[in-house]
């Protein structure tokens, strides 16, 4: 399932010039899409979140520069655009709709829902 849904933010336009990039595109959206399915709902419970499931999340993205920080995540998609976005995520519901369930897979459920409670401040 994690090929599929890199496979789609593959298409995603980055917003960002090449010079000065310390993290991929796609691990930042696939933290954030994972992070919020958790519950997150805020940038910083997004970072807590990557942080926790570290180990996991290295099993299948680069990560060079570990986890994005919290303004990372906020920039980024600040700068995207908002229509491609829309665009990966109604490719990614469908793409859970085809598989019968309507929602994301049972086991990224049971990969991801090991992670500690992140505490807002």
């Amino acid at each position: 399932m994690a090929n599929s849904i890199l496979e789609h933010i593959s298409v995603l336009p980055d917003p960002r010039g090449k010079q000065g990039r310390q993290h991929l595109l796609q691990d930042i959206v696939t933290i954030a899409v994972c992070g919020v399915i958790c519950g997150a709902d805020e940038w910083t419970a997004i970072s807590q979140f990557g942080e926790a499931k570290a180990k996991w999340f290295k099993t299948f993205l680069d990560l060079p520069n570990g986890i994005p920080s919290h303004d990372t995540f906020g920039t980024v998609f600040a700068a995207m655009d908002p229509t491609a976005l829309e665009i990966f995520l109604a490719l990614q519901q469908n793409l859970w709709v085809v598989s019968g369930s309507g929602r994301a897979p049972s086991a990224w459920y049971k990969a991801i829902s090991a992670a500690p409670k992140v505490r807002k401040p």
